[in-house]
């Protein structure tokens, strides 16, 4: 004697029942919106998926965003300066009035190019040897922006705006294989003379990449230093005097004076006899 067809039914039911259940269960997908940095507070940022008669809240207060309960509306609630975030993606969890799996809401935060390069020191000293020939260089620090990707810093854009005017000085630029960073050197082309210009003050600029372009300045201060490129000068090209035949040894017969265009020890003057004419 076989069961009755409605005790073989009942496996059926309850295998159908088990494989019910996690589908109803089913976490939602992840849900992914983007809001442009420096917007007011209340900017729209998304609307998640909703369902009838359900109501929706953050799963904890958040200072950047709220949602409209009935809506599913996501709006910012605060201006949002993305470099002043730990991260430039923003996760949130989005819980319903009724017993599911809690949403989960990804807001990516788009740069604005609100920030200009800046270099390390706004202003510097280097020292040039005059005469210095041509190629002798010095480096310097590049620049960094707060801003990324295509509105990040220019490093092909560097150059000198101001200063060079006798064009003694250049920028060798030599960019990254990656792209990124670059390393700067200011160039001596030679001809540098201390006694005719002992110092330089020159501004070299730099551009990021955005839209408007921002710039950033470094002013590097030039000191020219002094090398032994001078004779001493005699104040006039002859001296005479007349001697008493009675002046005591070591009388004061007359004073000499000479210049030198030089500074420091290179200035120092000795003087002495080489010999004496007209006796």
């Amino acid at each position: 004697m076989g069961r009755p067809p409605a005790a073989r039914g009942a496996p059926s039911l309850f295998l159908l029942s088990l494989l019910l259940l996690p589908l109803g269960a089913a976490a939602e997908p992840r849900q992914v919106f983007q809001v442009l940095e420096e917007q007011p507070p209340g900017t729209w940022v998304g609307t998640i998926a909703t369902r009838p008669g359900f109501t929706y809240r953050l799963s904890e207060h958040h200072a950047l965003f709220s949602i409209n309960a009935t809506s599913g509306a996501l709006h910012t609630r605060a201006t949002i300066d993305r470099e002043s975030l730990a991260s430039d993606v923003v996760d949130l969890v989005v819980l319903s009035s009724q017993p599911t799996y809690p949403s989960e809401v990804r807001v990516l935060v788009l740069d604005l190019n609100d920030n200009a390069p800046v270099f390390p020191d706004p202003s510097i000293v280097v020292t040039f040897k005059e005469d210095t020939g041509s190629g002798r260089q010095l480096i310097l620090d590049t620049a960094t922006d707060a801003d990324s990707g295509t509105n990040g810093v220019d490093h092909s854009s560097y150059r000198i705006v101001a200063g060079n005017e006798e064009g003694c000085f250049r920028l060798n630029i030599t960019l990254n294989p990656s792209g990124e960073g670059a390393f700067l050197h200011l160039v001596s082309r030679g001809g540098l003379d201390r006694e005719a210009t002992p110092t330089y003050q020159l501004l070299v600029q730099v551009e990021d990449k955005g839209e408007p372009r921002r710039r950033g300045y470094l002013q590097v201060n030039v000191t020219v230093q002094d090398i032994n490129d001078n004779p001493p000068i005699f104040s006039q090209t002859l001296y005479q005097a007349r001697v008493p035949e009675d002046a005591p040894v070591g009388a004061s017969v007359l004073q000499v004076a000479a210049a030198d265009a030089d500074e420091g020890t290179n200035a120092d003057i000795r003087y002495r006899l080489e010999g004496v004419l007209g006796l």
